[in-house]
């Protein structure tokens, strides 16, 4: 285990406890998630080294690894899946300014599926994806171009029009370089999409510790709107949209209810309730919604 000592957001070392969670999808152990007495940014602390971190992700019920379809909630996963890249892609069209020449890059691209997607709408592209027989199998389905997320590092500057990180950045370890990195290989007014879960929405104060989107310890930053924006700022990114993903809220909340005891037709029941509850919710408040898409700008 190791201990962060220093906020990637505001250099700031005083810490304090906000909340302590299982991880209901390996290993059962308890995790602590700090928050920043400064800048209120939320971090799993202290947390698996990064040698020791991939065997947390090593589990058949951990669905951008495995693509299992088993059971009810994960079913309904995919069966939203093709919807979501749909808006995906229309997304990408819209923000990406080099209408004729979009280069995009998909971080943490799991199976490959947006990176298919985009392909078939004759946008070019490639990925980065950490997990090697997650990588191999995208690569064999789809013949796509993706690489090892230190290939991060060795892009030309730059180069790509956008990029993309769906449910990535909370799992990354090192803020600041990545965030670097992104902004040297963008061009001129290139496009930044990242989407993460927003613990002050509706069903994370519902659920609280059981919250499932905290997902310890295998994510790592706990966003807000405010933090996010400016750990982006603090990377020469500037705020242009945020968008709610309305489908996450019925999603968490079903695992949610299973992680409370509530399994079977009750589980799901109630976490499709409180999954419309949160939909509601960021209707009229985007901010209530259980994950945020944030479309920043390079500067």
């Amino acid at each position: 285990m190791i201990t962060i000592t220093t906020c990637p957001i505001c250099n700031s070392n005083h810490f304090k406890a906000f909340i302590k969670c299982e991880d209901f999808t390996v290993s059962r152990e308890t995790f602590t998630i700090q928050e920043c007495s400064n800048c209120t940014f939320k971090f799993t602390n202290p947390r698996p080294a990064d040698n020791d971190l991939g065997k947390y992700y090593q589990s058949t019920a951990y669905i951008s690894h495995s693509g299992t379809k088993e059971g009810f909630v994960n079913k309904v996963y995919h069966l939203v899946r093709n919807y979501t890249l749909k808006q995906k892609v229309k997304l990408i069209n819209t923000y990406d300014q080099y209408k004729t020449s979009k280069y995009v890059l998909d971080i943490g691209c799991g199976s490959g599926h947006l990176l298919n997607a985009l392909q078939k709408n004759s946008i070019k592209c490639f990925g980065l994806e950490p997990d090697e027989q997650t990588r191999q199998t995208a690569i064999k389905n789809f013949r796509l171009d993706i690489h090892p997320s230190e290939h991060l590092f060795s892009i030309n500057a730059e180069s790509v029009t956008t990029v993309t990180m769906f449910h990535v950045l909370e799992h990354v370890g090192n803020l600041n370089e990545y965030l670097s990195a992104i902004h040297s290989i963008l061009k001129p007014n290139g496009t930044f999409i990242v989407a993460v879960p927003n613990y002050q929405s509706s069903d994370a104060l519902h659920y609280d510790q059981l919250w499932a989107a905290y997902d310890v310890p295998r994510h790592l930053n706990h966003f807000s709107a405010e933090t996010i924006t400016q750990l982006a700022s603090n990377n020469n990114f500037k705020l242009s949209k945020i968008l709610p993903m309305h489908f996450d809220g019925f999603y968490v909340s079903m695992l949610s209810e299973k992680y409370k005891g509530n399994k079977g037709l009750l589980g799901l029941l109630l976490g499709a309730l409180q999954g419309l509850v949160t939909f509601l919710k960021s209707l009229g408040r985007v901010k209530q919604s259980s994950s945020l898409i944030y479309i920043f700008k390079n500067i």
